[in-house]
């Protein structure tokens, strides 16, 4: 009996969406430049599986939930999930002596960053909104 009150107590009652903080678009990027700031401090500093992991993480965390309303708003995520891909790839190298390289991974993260920062402004400024 107690199992199922518990069971029943934990269960979701309200519907989907309902309450659940989400949030806004401003915020979300905010968490994605310091993600990608942080990916790239990791790479610098010779820590590649981190970077990559970081990477993921931020895409995943910060990204792939608004992808839906971008669409809504007509942007084109494929271009900003290749360029996600495109850095990660470039991340499970470690950083070499060569200058270029710093510049190479470099040059992916802002053309990113430029992206990323272009489909947020097409979205709303508060969710829902």
């Amino acid at each position: 009996m107690i199992g199922l009150s518990l069971l029943l107590f934990a269960c979701q009652t309200r519907a989907p969406g309902e309450g659940v903080s989400v949030p806004d678009p401003t915020t979300r990027l905010s968490a994605l430049n310091a993600g990608l700031d942080e990916a790239l401090l990791m790479w610098q500093g010779a820590q590649s599986a981190q970077a990559q992991e970081i990477l993921e993480q931020t895409y995943t965390a910060h990204f792939e939930p608004v992808e839906a309303s971008l669409v809504e708003q007509g942007v084109d995520v494929l271009q900003i999930e290749y360029a996600f891909g495109r850095l990660g790839y470039r991340m499970r190298r470690a950083p070499g002596t060569r200058k270029s390289d710093g510049e190479e991974v470099r040059a992916l993260l802002d053309a990113l960053t430029v992206d990323i920062e272009a489909a947020f402004d097409a979205l709303p400024s508060t969710p829902g909104g």
